[in-house]
């Protein structure tokens, strides 16, 4: 539940590894490392992950640009429906939403 873009920086921290974050090191024993053997996994790590930030509350459209903008972010996810009073019609907010982030995929959209 990503609420501003101080949340989306310290949620990007949580994934990556000192300098850039605060995620420990267990990369002798983890699989993604083949266990230690991928000398270069602590080098490419950061290059390989991705991110995803999650706007649960109508409010916070207004600062879905900032969080999208945050270093680190990959993706923001959208889900608003609980904070909207209805579960399955959004149309209408996730097109606001893209027109703030700059997307516009028009009304024969099959997303929307």
């Amino acid at each position: 539940m990503i609420e501003s873009p101080g949340a989306a920086e310290l949620a990007v921290s949580f994934f990556c590894f000192p300098p850039r974050g605060v995620h420990g090191s267990a990369d002798i024993v983890v699989r993604t490392s083949a266990y230690g053997i991928d000398n270069g996994y602590l080098a490419q790590v950061d290059e390989e992950l991705l991110v995803m930030c999650k706007v649960e509350t109508a409010a916070r459209l207004a600062e879905i640009k900032a969080i999208a903008s945050v270093e680190g972010v990959d993706v923001v996810q959208m889900d608003l429906s609980a904070s909207m009073g209805h579960l399955w019609d959004l149309r209408d907010a996730m097109k606001e939403a893209e027109r703030k982030l700059g997307r516009n995929r028009g009304s024969d959209s099959k997303y929307f």
